[in-house]
């Protein structure tokens, strides 16, 4: 528009007389006004405001779901006691751009600057696997509709942490955080009300481009953090790139396999020399290997061979690991059994000095297959997944190597009740 009427009037193409050109300009600049579109409108009133809140894992017997819990709070300036309130969970994929929806209803019966919490977990079943790399980034954006309204209004937008907890958990989390932290209400030049129909989407489509995440993400394991703040993950060591194989589904999965039956050749093919052996036994060899990542693996041959009867995989980690990936990393070193089919599990519990274990069996014609859990703080997970082909179980056999050899002692402390029994 000001390129056209600068080409009107310019001086080869304005013919008016001098005495008319301040009310040309004025009408000119009048209609410039006019055909303008308004700038537009602030929008700082959402009638609920999100106080704290963050996004997670659940876990139930389809696998590991979605979740967001927050803390929200009446800001309309009128009670909501009998009016519906209609959440929306839009958990989006971010590499493959799937989504999933989820909806609850609720009466809040919320007066003025009251605050409720609530929780919403995705439909969706994930797998999780070990690598927390590996791990899914999913985007949660909530909307939420009051009564009757046409259009629907967004409560907040982060992304999924890698942590694992119950809804009690979580809920606990955000409460002893709440008094330190508090997300601001973002007051922006665009509406954050949301036509109806977009809330009525059951299907991504992909025309739509996903929103850039807000910086805030959900709170680390160890403390609180304002809007931009690293998650703690980021200072774990990570394994390189190449290992595990990103291209499988599995849980773990070692690009090269070494296993029950396979040559010590073979462990220093798929993990590299070992870190340390014992060889002062007359009848047993036992090698530590040690390859990218936390698991430390141990492999023992009965002498004069070289091949491993027994492996015992170690893994300390810092967050809970689910059965279904142990059982999983198990699988990665059967070995040369790795046709025969496994039993269901079967599992028990155990009172030990060293504090509760957990034990889980599984068997197969030719294969003993034991996985200890031990994770009496929520920060310290210890796992050690033991395998054997000989005709004895995996447990005696490994009982009686850790009272011989040096590098097996880190086991005793879950055969605890075992070895009292052996020694009355």
């Amino acid at each position: 528009m000001e390129a056209a009427l600068t080409k009107i009037l310019s001086p080869g193409r304005l013919k008016l007389p001098m005495q008319r050109l301040p009310i040309t300009v004025l009408l000119a600049m009048f209609l410039c006004l006019q055909l303008s579109p308004p700038a537009p409108a602030e929008d700082g009133n959402d009638p609920l405001l999100v106080s704290d809140y963050i996004a997670w894992w659940a876990h139930d017997d389809r696998g590991y779901h979605p979740a967001v819990t927050f803390l929200f709070q009446n800001e309309s300036g009128e009670d909501i006691s009998d009016q519906l309130v209609r959440f929306q969970a839009r958990f989006l994929e971010i590499k493959n751009n799937y989504l999933s929806v989820t909806r609850s209803d609720i009466r809040p019966n919320m007066a003025r600057g009251e605050q409720r919490n609530y929780t919403l977990i995705g439909n969706e079943p994930y797998e999780l696997p070990i690598d927390l790399n590996a791990w899914p980034q999913i985007e949660c954006k909530v909307l939420y509709k009051i009564g009757d309204e046409a259009e629907a209004h967004q409560l907040l937008l982060a992304r999924v942490d890698t942590i694992t907890m119950t809804n009690e958990e979580a809920l606990q989390r955000i409460l002893s955080q709440h008094s330190t932290r508090r997300v601001k209400r973002v007051v922006t030049k665009k509406k954050k009300k949301v036509d109806s129909s977009d809330m009525s989407q059951t299907a991504y489509s992909p025309a739509q481009a996903p929103e850039v995440p807000l910086t805030a993400t959900a709170l680390p394991l160890n403390g609180h953090a304002e809007p931009g703040h690293k998650s703690e993950k980021t200072e774990t060591k990570q394994p390189p790139a190449k290992t595990p194989d990103k291209k499988t589904d599995s849980a773990w999965h070692f690009k090269s396999n070494a296993g029950l039956g396979d040559d010590f050749f073979e462990f220093e093919q798929a993990f590299g020399r070992p870190t340390t052996y014992d060889a002062s036994s007359a009848k047993w060899t036992w090698a530590k290997y040690q390859p990218p990542g936390d698991v430390e693996v141990y492999a023992g041959a009965r002498q004069p061979g070289s091949k491993a009867d027994v492996v015992v995989a170690f893994l300390k980690s810092r967050r809970p690991v689910s059965e279904p990936q142990l059982i999983n990393l198990g699988k990665e070193f059967v070995g040369k059994l790795k046709s025969q089919p496994l039993s269901n599990p079967t599992r028990s519990v155990r009172y030990l000095p060293s504090g509760r274990v957990q034990v889980t069996n599984l068997a197969a014609s030719s294969l003993h297959f034991s996985i200890y859990s031990t994770n009496d703080t929520p920060e310290d997970n210890r796992y050690y997944v033991i395998l054997s082909r000989l005709p004895s179980n995996a447990e005696s056999t490994v009982l009686d190597q850790a009272r011989r050899s040096r590098l097996l002692r880190f086991v005793l402390p879950v055969l605890g009740d075992a070895a009292d029994q052996a020694n009355n």
